[in-house]
């Protein structure tokens, strides 16, 4: 899936979303490690990711797409630095206990890049419905 959407050259939209999932496996592979998911669970997750690359929803290019940029940057520091205290503190401590404050930053600010992936995606299908 890596090779296809590397090689896909409508991957980036004209606003320079990502067409699709990017390939981002190492971060969703970050994701599995720092909450210590199931094997199925991460089964299940790459197979939809999997499937996500195929559908034309947004992903959001957190340095180039210029709508939020600056808000999206600083997420995109808050969510690398909170990333390095869990995956540093991962196997010493329970995060959910002595880093709930790290890890709850760590959520906010993937919620972020979700909403904004979310309401990018549906207000573009609300376009094409105006439009017929």
């Amino acid at each position: 899936v890596s090779l296809y959407t590397f090689a896909n050259i409508n991957m980036k939209t004209s606003d320079y979303y990502f067409s699709g999932f990017p390939a981002v496996w190492n971060i969703v592979v970050l994701y599995f490690y720092i909450l210590g998911t199931n094997e199925w669970v991460n089964v299940g997750v790459i197979i939809f990711l999997y499937i996500l690359t195929f559908v034309p929803i947004k992903f959001i290019h957190p340095l180039r797409v210029l709508k939020l940029r600056n808000m999206s940057i600083f997420c995109t520091v808050i969510w690398s630095a909170t990333s390095l205290k869990l995956v540093i503190n991962s196997n010493q401590v329970d995060i959910f206990k002595e880093e709930l404050i790290v890890l709850i930053i760590w959520v906010i600010s993937s919620f972020y890049f979700l909403a904004i992936c979310s309401s990018r995606s549906f207000k573009d299908i609300k376009n094409k419905n105006n439009m017929k």
